[in-house]
């Protein structure tokens, strides 16, 4: 249970989805990930990865 490692794109394409459903600059987007990783201390592809996951629940529910 929970134990599966899931497959993402590449870094780039996640934060390049980000920015699109967010409608942003992907540039603006990437410094504000890592800006908000390195305040909670938290690993930058891990928050990437979950920021990806909640750009994609949003366009579904949409």
């Amino acid at each position: 249970m929970g134990s599966e490692k899931r497959e993402y794109p590449d870094i780039a394409t996640c934060v390049v989805f980000i920015a699109a459903t967010l409608g942003k600059e992907v540039r603006i987007v990437a410094k504000a990930l890592l800006a908000q990783s390195n305040e909670l201390g938290i690993d930058a592809e891990e928050l990437v990865h979950t920021q990806y996951d909640a750009a994609q629940k949003n366009i579904r529910d949409y």
